[in-house]
């Protein structure tokens, strides 16, 4: 069966051939099913570099992982795909992190979310963390820290996974 990062602009960046099942999910189903491939992380950011450092350094690290420009793109993928843990900035065009965390609570989704973000105060993050978030991070972070974070609260990958070939978009 075919694993893929997902972008849902322009559809599957990578995919790697392994053994496993499908991992679709109906809306309202907030189980969390691992296959062969390990835990899935969704990357919610609108900065391409960032999304794509966080996909490698994930995907390096085991873990299988959905991409996202937005908050209701990312909605959208935790309706399509069994999500273990979201990576999720906060200032996005179109639906931003806060609506997004505040819209998985009211769906009562309890998938553990970290938090990214550049310039929020202390403050307002640790709203975010009475509001549902489990972590944050602060850009520019450092990767040993995300590492250690994912470890910690999304657990650790299953599998590690050999290096993935990019494919191009187009």
């Amino acid at each position: 069966m075919d694993s893929q990062i997902v972008n849902w602009k322009t559809g599957p960046l990578c995919k790697k051939e392994h053994a496993g099942a499908s991992h679709l999910r109906n809306k309202g189903d907030v189980s969390r099913k691992r296959g062969a491939m390990g835990r899935k992380i969704l990357i919610v950011d609108d900065d391409a570099s960032i999304s794509r450092m966080l996909q490698d350094l994930l995907i390096g690290e085991g873990y299988a992982v959905v991409s996202a420009n937005n908050g209701r793109e990312g909605l959208r993928a935790v309706e399509a795909h069994s999500i273990d843990g979201i990576l999720l900035d906060l200032e996005m065009p179109v639906m931003d992190g806060w609506t997004m965390l505040d819209e998985l609570r009211w769906r009562n989704d309890d998938v553990p979310v970290i938090v990214m973000s550049g310039g929020v105060p202390a403050e307002s993050m640790r709203g975010l963390m009475r509001e549902g978030a489990q972590g944050f991070l602060m850009k520019p972070f450092q990767l040993e820290e995300l590492q250690r974070r994912c470890r910690q609260i999304f657990g650790p990958p299953v599998t590690r996974l050999e290096s993935v070939p990019v494919l191009s978009a187009s």
